[in-house]
């Protein structure tokens, strides 16, 4: 592993409390590896340190995973698109990077946020230097024998992924959320809508590169791009529910950040779906006052209602749509692996985050 300057580690797998394992996946340490390579090649510019302190606690590495493993569905070789896999952590970093300072949060992942360690200025440059990052690393996929029509539609979807981002980002800020009973399929489906372009949009991306750049016919694409949308609103639903459903503590951001910004969780937004007038009113004050102080009664509340539960079984509708998506593949060892995705970006409680059948380890 390579280092920040500082003695930290940047790319290595790190444990985590929130129930996902990851970090035996063999393809989640060669990423890993290739990050803190694509870090020491910076050569030590302005914004290295920035950078390396951004990357110097990985995450699930989720979406590279995503992509490396839907390439080899499809009969790609993993050397070939490991730049891209890598491209897609840097954008995801420095979306988390320009997330932190929109929502205000001060720690990220146990550690000062970029902007609270750098101050906003160089974590705004660092995290635009990532999300730039990206596009020149899914180009070195032709480097190493990805025809360029593959890179050129990659390149493609890459950028319509971060377009949808911006825009769902967008359109959280200016919701509050909604708990009034008239309107609530309106914002049902306003939730969904949301969920798929913040964070479905690059869960999605990756595996549509990975398709493309491991030379899937169109079927397969579309295959993969569906599985992937699926599972980002699932995804979603699971980090919405997490505050509520697990043991363990998170470590991406502080779990009274969504309550404090007001952001569209499916739980609150299913109140308005589940409870009576009086429950609506008793949501609306609670979240008025401290909602971390408050964290008990309002669990409390959301159990009341239904809406823990319903907010469950909406995410495993996702997850039915996203092994209806897999049948297109052919079976082997890459589809199955992202089959087994499927139950640990949806567990939404400690016990039932292992993976079976799967090398994927513990890691946020």
């Amino acid at each position: 592993m390579g280092t920040d300057g500082r003695g930290q580690q940047v790319g290595e797998s790190a444990g985590s409390g929130d129930g996902l394992r990851w970090a035996g996946s063999a393809a989640a340490a060669t990423v890993g590896r290739a990050v803190a390579e694509w870090l020491a090649e910076r050569g030590g510019d302005a914004l290295t340190e920035v950078s390396g302190w951004a990357l110097a606690s990985p995450g699930k590495l989720l979406r590279p995973v995503l992509l490396v493993e839907s390439a080899a569905a499809v009969g790609g070789r993993r050397e070939e698109v490991l730049p891209a896999a890598v491209g897609m952590e840097l954008l995801h970093v420095g979306s988390l990077v320009h997330d932190d300072i929109v929502d205000g949060d001060e720690l990220r992942r146990g550690r000062p946020a970029v902007h609270r360690r750098f101050g906003t200025p160089l974590a705004i440059l660092a995290g635009d230097g990532l999300l730039f990052a990206a596009f020149e690393q899914v180009a070195r996929c032709a480097e190493r024998g990805v025809p360029a029509r593959a890179v050129q539609q990659a390149v493609g979807v890459l950028a319509a992924a971060g377009r949808d981002m911006a825009e769902g980002v967008a359109r959280e800020l200016g919701w509050t959320t909604t708990v009034q009973g008239a309107g609530c399929a309106s914002a049902l489906a306003d939730y969904a809508e949301t969920a798929r372009l913040k964070t479905a949009a690059l869960l999605r991306a990756s595996c549509e590169m990975g398709a493309l750049l491991g030379g899937g016919g169109a079927r397969q694409v579309r295959a993969l791009a569906a599985y992937g949308q699926a599972l980002g609103i699932a995804f979603q639903i699971r980090d919405d529910l997490l505050p509520y459903t697990s043991t363990a503590a998170r470590e991406g951001k502080p779990a009274d950040s969504d309550l404090r910004n007001a952001r569209p969780a499916l739980p609150l937004v299913l109140v308005g779906a589940l409870g009576d007038a009086r429950a609506r009113t008793r949501l609306t004050a609670l979240l008025a006052d401290d909602p971390s102080a408050r964290h008990e009664e309002l669990a409390a509340l959301l159990e009341e209602t239904g809406a823990l539960k319903q907010a469950q079984v909406i995410a495993q509708e996702y997850a039915l749509q996203c092994h209806q998506a897999l049948d297109d593949l052919p079976p082997g060892p890459h589809s199955q692996v992202l089959r087994d995705l499927i139950a640990a970006v949806t567990a939404t409680d400690d016990a039932d985050a292992d993976v079976p059948g799967t090398d994927i380890g513990r890691q946020r």
